[in-house]
């Protein structure tokens, strides 16, 4: 099953800024520097959506760089270890700085239950994290008629091992979809980090509407180009998306990383 959870409006998370401050005291904060934490790598826009890919050190993270990125600390991180500090924080700051860059309202995004993130009205936005990088992406949708016709959902994985692809294989592909990479070019380590990486993006994006855990195989890649794939829902996900419906995605290679991303305008 699908192992991120859907990403949508919903609860917020009280914060506490008494844990926070408990954290900070105990840190040297004069040796934290978001500068040192986190670079961005890549920025660049699909037509209303804005991505940023940004590299973070764990190694350099403090609670109090919280302070610094003007964020404020969550409970739920109270007992987390420090690779999930890090990553939270690495995404919401990313998050912060598109906001600013987009004229947005820079509110907070608060977690739900299932540790998917809220978007606040007038935002729609997406993360995922993987082994020391953040892929945030941020779309106005103030101006639109309507809100619920806009999905927005990405993914972010290091290049499958052999061993890696041959052991999940089964679990993630239909039949004829590993032949479907091999003629667009890419071996089979490549194609199935793809198809995972492109499912996971569909899952993000529709699971607002689906509500419940979707099985690898309730979609399949029909089309694979060298920056686009097509996947067909095999499943009905919902009302909305019955299946037989199709959705274009992009995705893009930077060294062993893979960028996937489903949205309205993919």
């Amino acid at each position: 099953m699908w192992r991120t959870a859907a990403e949508h409006r919903g609860q917020t998370l009280i914060l506490s800024n008494t844990a926070h401050a408990t954290a900070s005291s105990m840190l040297n904060t004069d040796t934290a520097s978001l500068a040192d934490f986190l670079q961005v790598e890549q920025q660049w826009q699909q037509g209303p959506v804005t991505l940023m890919l940004a590299r973070f050190d764990k190694n350099c993270y403090q609670a109090a760089l919280f302070d610094q990125a003007q964020l404020p600390w969550p409970d739920m991180l109270n007992n987390a270890v420090v690779k999930r500090q890090a990553e939270y924080l690495a995404g919401r700051y990313c998050i912060r700085m598109l906001q600013r860059q987009l004229g947005l309202a820079t509110s907070v995004i608060f977690t739900a239950p299932d540790r998917s993130p809220v978007w606040p009205s007038g935002q729609l936005g997406s993360l995922s994290h993987t082994d020391g990088w953040v892929l945030a992406a941020l779309q106005p949708t103030s101006e639109l008629q309507d809100e619920s016709l806009c999905w927005l959902g990405v993914d972010i994985e290091q290049l499958f091992s052999t061993e890696q692809q041959q052991s999940i294989a089964a679990m993630i592909h239909h039949n004829d979809e590993l032949q479907l990479g091999r003629q667009a070019g890419l071996c089979d380590c490549q194609l199935s980090t793809l198809a995972f990486s492109a499912k996971e993006s569909l899952y993000k994006a529709l699971s607002v509407y689906c509500q419940r855990i979707m099985e690898f195989t309730a979609a399949r890649l029909v089309a694979v180009s060298s920056q686009h794939f097509v996947l067909e829902l095999t499943e009905n996900w919902s009302v909305q998306w019955p299946a037989g419906r199709q959705l274009q995605g992009q995705y893009r290679w930077f060294g062993s990383l893979l960028c996937c991303w489903l949205t309205t305008t993919a």
